[in-house]
């Protein structure tokens, strides 16, 4: 997203984010509410929180579901 940056402090660690108020401006202007340019800023943290996490593979997590019985 344009106008967003995630800052990482002297550890290397992701700790801020940066919003350009003309990104917001521009959201406003295309139509975009405020809390949709959040909901959408919410999703990026989220993405960026995770890269390097291990995931799983589908194998293991039908498997997994079944165990659960949440998969038939």
């Amino acid at each position: 997203m344009k106008g967003v940056h995630i800052i990482n402090d002297e550890t290397q660690d992701k700790r801020y984010v940066q919003i350009e108020l003309d990104a917001l401006k521009k959201a406003q202007k295309s139509g975009k509410s405020i809390i949709a340019f959040l909901e959408d800023l919410e999703d990026i943290i989220d993405i960026e929180l995770s890269k390097g996490e291990k995931g799983k593979s589908w194998k293991e997590v039908k498997e997994q579901l079944q165990r659960e019985q949440t998969l038939s």
